[in-house]
């Protein structure tokens, strides 16, 4: 009976200790640590020409890098995005085109690369997609100083994005089954479709991209532009690799656990304290007979 009470105690606390620790179900927390090499490939569905068109899109992280956009200067990370759409009639590829994401929140500063050609789209302030931690039913607005450079020409338009974080869905995906939060952008001219990246804490990046037509409820079919594409491989090395959140959960089990033998020491104690004494039991010598 006393083995199985301390036993009780410590599997209590130790059950208290990862309730109190577990990150709430309804948000994804902070924004994620890359690392050169980290990568996301996505396979899935479009159009191109009018037809339907098999996708492939790969993100990758190459390293880091300072912009300075607007007069800012911007630590980012920096990516290469390959994309490969395939139709009956035609095809198209895209090869190693930059992308500049913000380390604080994964905003887009710049998408393409200064150099011979000039070819590249800056925004001001940084496109920002992700507001870390992403809540349910969270909403946003931004407006931004998009850049168009193509060589000699430059060009200048404003995005007004409205976003929402739609809610967590679960997906069962080439990759694995993730755990994600959708967030919605839409821009405000053109309202008739809404993206939305499903973000997932378990990948660092987004396990779905979609685009939506509000006009038929369906996927979206532009030239080129993916309808839906879902992960099919990645890796994220953090550079934290036992995590925070796996050290407060170890040292709140230690804890824990020396907080159950203390109290089963105590119990115990408390228990003796209270039994009344045993009697010693008094043994009588049998009698000597006198010598003969």
């Amino acid at each position: 009976m006393r083995k199985l009470t301390s036993v009780a105690i410590v599997l209590s606390s130790i059950v208290a200790s990862w309730a109190l620790l577990s990150p709430p179900s309804r948000a994804q927390g902070t924004a994620p640590i890359w690392s050169a090499g980290d990568y996301w490939d996505y396979v899935g569905t479009g159009s191109l020409g009018g037809d339907p068109a098999n996708i492939s899109m790969k993100i990758e992280v190459v390293g880091s890098a300072q912009l300075s956009v607007g007069g800012a200067s911007y630590d980012n990370y920096h990516c290469l995005r390959w994309a490969n759409v395939t139709g009956s009639r035609q095809s198209m590829q895209v090869g190693g085109s930059s992308v500049y994401y913000r380390t604080s929140d994964l905003a887009i500063v710049q998408w393409g690369s200064r150099g011979p050609q000039n070819y590249y789209i800056t925004f001001d302030p940084p496109l920002e997609w992700f507001r870390f931690p992403l809540l349910d039913r969270q909403n946003w607005s931004a407006i931004t100083d998009a850049t168009f450079y193509n060589g000699m020409n430059r060009s200048n338009t404003t995005g007004n994005f409205r976003f929402l974080v739609s809610g967590p869905e679960t997906f069962v995906l080439p990759a694995g089954t993730f755990h994600t939060m959708g967030v919605q952008r839409q821009r405000v001219p053109w309202p008739d479709v809404i993206s939305t990246a499903y973000y997932s804490d378990e990948v660092g990046f987004a396990a779905r991209f979609s685009n939506v037509s509000l006009t038929n409820d369906q996927y979206y079919r532009g030239y080129g532009i993916p309808s839906v594409v879902d992960l099919r491989e990645h890796h994220h090395a953090s550079s934290r690799p036992f995590g925070l959140l796996t050290i407060v959960l170890v040292a709140g089990i230690g804890v824990t656990a020396g907080i159950g033998v203390v109290a089963t020491f105590l119990f115990k104690r408390r228990r003796n304290r209270t039994k009344a004494p045993r009697e010693t039991p008094v043994h009588s010598l049998p009698a000597r007979r006198p010598p003969p």
